[in-house]
């Protein structure tokens, strides 16, 4: 995750990583769906931030929100990075580039079934090293909790966490 951590799932940085910013800002006792209405609407009021994204040391594309990811799932429900695996050793970038918040909530709904890939408002590459920039103060979060804020490093480290299976049918 660029701390010298380890991630297994996503970091994010952009719109999804101020509506988590804007959660734990409001939070009192367990979330519920409803504390996220208002971070949303101002996290899309700051659609102006832009996250620049490299891939293994190539530039990628700046958007409103990068999505680092080794797993396929994002928030239980969008398939994000339809192609990532974690044991393939490789990371799966997914830049929303944005442009107009209809455009963007479009391209985050065709995340739903992973269709979202082909959509010009949306770039998707794989890859070992993700290099993600913006504004000083643009937070990012790590598998749902906020986690630093930009510049970050992500690179993949094969092999670094052990799962335990029951053996039947596991890998």
């Amino acid at each position: 995750d660029g701390y010298g951590e380890t991630s297994v799932a996503n970091l994010v940085a952009g719109i999804d990583a101020r509506v988590v910013e804007g959660v734990a800002r409001r939070r009192k006792g367990p979330i519920h769906w409803t504390a996220y209405a208002a971070p949303v609407a101002e996290a899309l009021g700051r659609r102006g931030t832009k996250v620049k994204a490299k891939l293994d040391g190539k530039a990628f594309g700046e958007g409103w929100m990068a999505v680092a990811s080794n797993l396929s799932l994002y928030a239980g429900i969008l398939r994000i990075a339809p192609r990532a695996r974690f044991d393939d050793g490789l990371l799966d970038l997914c830049l929303f580039e944005g442009g107009s918040v209809p455009g963007f909530l479009k391209d985050l709904g065709l995340a739903v079934t992973g269709r979202h890939v082909t959509s010009p408002g949306v770039r998707y590459a794989q890859g070992r090293a993700i290099d993600l920039e913006g504004e000083p103060d643009s937070p990012v979060q790590v598998d749902g909790d906020l986690h630093g804020t930009l510049p970050v490093r992500i690179t993949v480290q094969p092999g670094a966490l052990r799962v335990l299976g029951s053996g039947k049918g596991d890998r």
